[in-house]
């Protein structure tokens, strides 16, 4: 979410308000804006044409020092090429920022 997006959710209502100030103490922020994980799935499945997918092979790994991350090959050079998983790739930010702000609206 840009910044420019987070800083108009205090003046559309008290949803606003309160998802503001969870957002700017999330941490996962840099200069082009703060990461939107979960709220990301929700707008996959309502408008899948404003992500870019990929197919690759996702391992979930069960020990060594990356246990319990998933990680995905994603060059095809471990699984001859075979797939498991579309994996989003890319994000129309402009769609998902103007989407969430709207339905940040609606909320009465």
């Amino acid at each position: 979410m840009t910044h420019d997006s987070i800083e108009k959710l205090p003046t559309l209502n008290e949803t606003g308000k309160m998802l503001h100030d969870i957002i700017i103490n999330d941490g996962d922020n840099s200069d082009a804006g703060i990461a939107m994980h979960d709220v990301n799935t929700i707008f996959y499945l309502l408008h899948p044409e404003a992500i870019t997918t990929k197919a690759m092979w996702i391992d979930v790994q069960t020990d060594g020092p990356a246990i319990g991350e998933t990680v995905g090959d994603i060059r095809g050079a471990y699984h001859d090429g075979k797939t498991n998983a579309d994996v989003c790739v890319d994000i129309d930010s402009a769609a998902f920022n103007k989407w969430f702000l709207e339905e940040v609206t609606a909320i009465k």
